[in-house]
């Protein structure tokens, strides 16, 4: 499943600010980490016709 940086811009956007502000950005590095391994582990339950749980991504 591919996503368009569209889905993304505005964190995107928020990310260089906070660098050139001097600010953490709004959304952490580590949020974004679990928001991918959900999306992980929708992806093969999907594919594999099962539960998955997030430690298994």
């Amino acid at each position: 499943m591919a996503f368009t940086s569209d889905w993304h811009r505005w964190v995107i956007e928020d990310f260089a600010a906070a660098l050139t502000e001097g600010r953490p950005p709004l959304v952490s590095g580590r949020a974004a980490l679990e928001v991918h391994r959900l999306i992980a582990a929708l992806e093969r339950a999907g594919a594999e016709g099962r539960t998955v749980a997030l430690d298994e991504v």
